[in-house]
């Protein structure tokens, strides 16, 4: 990712401080140039703009317009420089800029999955249009109840073969829940360099369904990929990256009573009992 600031440094330093919490565990690099404000408007020829990873940081409108125009993601500063209308989004000083909402935001203008994490030949991803069939697949192969998750009556239908309205409904929740809430279900996959990567999972937060709200977490691995240490760890990589940029003083786990092996799972990542509905336990972890 490559970041321009085009305003004054001075001015830039005392709205803004930027936070590089949760970049490090990625083979992305970060870049922040400050452009000459007298030419920003010249940043087209000269910098790369096809390669789908510049970000203009700016508090003014001309380089919102230009950015638009040209097909850059630009996020505003908002000051008194004027209204910044065709800005991607916008932030108000005083800013804590964190790198990796800002790594987000560029995938989403530039319509990339945003990689949340990757490590060892495993990535998890936001999830794309294409992935819906391995994962209804994978749900399917796993018996599971899927209460809770997006889609939950859909995809039963599509067990039935109403798979043209659980495409719509996939869809729906693949290009709003991540721009929206900053976190959804995020899709699990193995990597290996030797071939395309093989969709092996689905993980993440969502709004719990549990009386009294708030967001719980869920996660399938594929049957031939568990006992391997997977869901330990790409749980614990949500829970970290939760604590560290997702504004939650508590998540809740959904684990079915007979289900020894998650019950177990939800103890190693540090969660407590917190009550039963049903055939189900409810476990709940504060923030660290």
């Amino acid at each position: 990712m490559q970041i321009i600031i085009c305003m004054d440094r001075e001015k830039f330093t005392d709205i803004c401080s930027i936070r590089e919490a949760g970049m490090d565990n990625k083979e992305s690099q970060c870049e922040i140039i400050y452009a000459d404000s007298k030419d920003v408007l010249n940043i087209p020829n000269q910098y790369d703009i096809t390669g789908k990873s510049l970000v203009l940081l700016t508090d003014l409108p001309e380089v919102c317009s230009m950015a638009a125009e040209k097909g850059i993601c630009c996020v505003g500063l908002e000051s008194s420089e004027g209204e910044l209308t065709d800005a991607w989004c916008c932030l108000q000083p005083p800013i804590d800029l964190d790198l990796s909402w800002l790594e987000m935001q560029m995938c989403h203008y530039y319509d990339l999955p945003y990689v949340l994490f990757e490590e060892d030949g495993i990535r998890i991803r936001e999830s794309r249009d294409t992935d819906m069939a391995r994962i209804l697949e994978i749900l399917q192969e796993t018996s599971l109840s899927v209460e809770g998750f997006p889609g939950r009556s859909e995809t039963e239908e599509a067990a039935c073969g109403e798979f043209e309205a659980e495409q719509n409904i996939f869809h729906a929740y693949t290009t709003q829940m991540y721009r929206m809430w900053g976190f959804g279900m995020w899709t699990i996959e193995r990597d290996d360099g030797s071939s395309s990567p093989d969709s092996i999972g689905w993980c993440g937060l969502f709004p719990t369904e549990l009386p009294g709200g708030g967001v719980e977490l869920g996660y399938v691995i594929a049957p031939e990929e568990q006992g391997k240490g997977i869901g330990y760890s790409v749980c614990s990589r949500i829970l970290s990256y939760a604590d560290q940029h997702l504004d939650l003083d508590t998540i809740y786990l959904r684990v079915a009573e007979t289900n020894i092996q998650s019950i177990r799972l939800a103890e190693k990542l540090g969660f407590l009992k917190s009550h039963e509905e049903g055939r189900d336990r409810v476990y709940y972890r504060s923030r660290n």
